[in-house]
C-alpha cells in the first residue's frame, strides 16, 4: 500500500513540473565553457597569473551610465596594464552602480590574466 501511495505521489508531483532542455542552447554554452577552460589553462602554462583589478569613480547627477562606465572600464585597464610588462588578457569585466542619487558611485571590475 505504502508503495502504492509513492507511485501516486511521484505521478501527480511529476505533472506540476515542466523541463525544457533546448539542445541549441546546451551544446552551445558547453563548447563555450570548455574552450574558455581551455585558454584559462593555456594561459596559466605560459606563465601567466589570473588577477582581478578594481575602480571606483563618483557618478555624477545627470550624466549618463554608459560613459561613466567605459570610462571606468578604462581606468581599470590602464591600471592592469601597468602592473605588467606582459600584455593582459582580459576574461571578464563588469560594473555595478551603487548608492542613492546624491552619493552614487560606478564600480568598475576587470579580471585578467598576466
Amino acid at each position: 500500500m505504502d508503495k502504492l501511495i509513492v507511485v501516486i505521489l511521484v505521478l501527480s508531483l511529476g505533472a506540476c513540473v515542466k523541463l525544457e532542455v533546448k539542445p541549441q542552447e546546451l551544446v552551445k554554452d558547453t563548447v563555450s565553457t570548455t574552450k574558455d577552460a581551455y585558454d584559462n589553462y593555456k594561459l596559466k602554462k605560459k606563465g601567466y597569473v589570473e588577477r582581478n583589478f578594481e575602480h571606483s569613480v563618483q557618478l555624477e547627477v545627470d550624466k549618463d551610465e554608459t560613459d561613466a562606465a567605459l570610462k571606468c572600464l578604462d581606468i581599470v585597464r590602464k591600471l592592469a596594464q601597468e602592473s605588467s610588462d606582459k600584455k593582459i588578457k582580459i576574461i571578464s569585466q563588469s560594473t555595478k552602480v551603487s548608492g542613492e542619487n546624491g552619493n552614487r558611485r560606478m564600480q568598475c571590475k576587470i579580471k585578467a590574466f598576466i
